[in-house]
């Protein structure tokens, strides 16, 4: 299949390597991170893609930079909508600091994120419906061309959820094709991370 969306987790920022929860925060890239994406830009040229968009987030939008630079295409195109999703009073916490504030919950978020949503959170559903009407506006305005997405894990693993799947971590540099069909998205292939060079997913 001739798949038309490529969402695609930004490289690694300094939060990711602190293993703190993100969010709405805005950490940068690390080094390693601005790295990685150089590294990454070579393997997506075969695609073809016509346009590069991106979170408004730093991490992602830095990342879409790269890749642009990297694939001869113009400044990504930005849109808030792709934002990562809201993950409430654990942003800025470490695993650890929020199993210890909050026993049982991580565990019972990432079994069913809407019913475990901390405190002030996004829940899967929102997340969909925002970043689903974004990338059906994306498609309406650029018809028959191929686009790269640069968003966020949280993002990923919410569509791949509400299409079926598993909603499984996404590395650094790592996504998943999607296509519209009607008003949602279906889910395509994983592609993987080309380089192990990457940091645990975390929202």
């Amino acid at each position: 299949m001739d798949h038309q969306l490529l969402l695609l987790r930004h490289g690694e920022s300094t939060w990711n390597d602190e293993q703190r929860w993100q969010g709405r925060c805005d950490p940068p890239l690390t080094d390693r991170g601005v790295r990685t994406a150089q590294r990454r830009a070579p393997d997506l040229l075969p695609f073809g893609f016509d346009l590069v968009c991106a979170s408004t987030l730093t991490r992602a939008r830095r990342t879409a930079e790269i890749l642009a630079e990297g694939l001869s295409l113009g400044p990504p195109l930005l849109d808030d909508r792709l934002v990562e999703r809201d993950v409430g009073a654990w942003a800025g916490l470490t695993d650890r600091e929020i199993a210890a504030r909050w026993p049982g919950q991580p565990a019972a978020w990432r079994r069913d994120d809407d019913a475990a949503t901390p405190a002030g959170g996004e829940t899967s559903s929102a997340v969909t419906a925002r970043v689903t009407a974004c990338l059906l506006d994306l498609v309406t305005a650029h018809p028959g061309k191929r686009l790269l997405i640069v968003t966020h894990g949280g993002v990923v693993r919410a569509l791949d959820r509400a299409d079926g799947g598993s909603g499984e971590p996404i590395p650094n540099l790592a996504g998943r094709w999607f296509d519209p069909v009607g008003d949602s998205l279906r889910r395509g292939a994983v592609l993987a991370s080309a380089t192990a060079d990457t940091g645990p997913e975390r929202h």
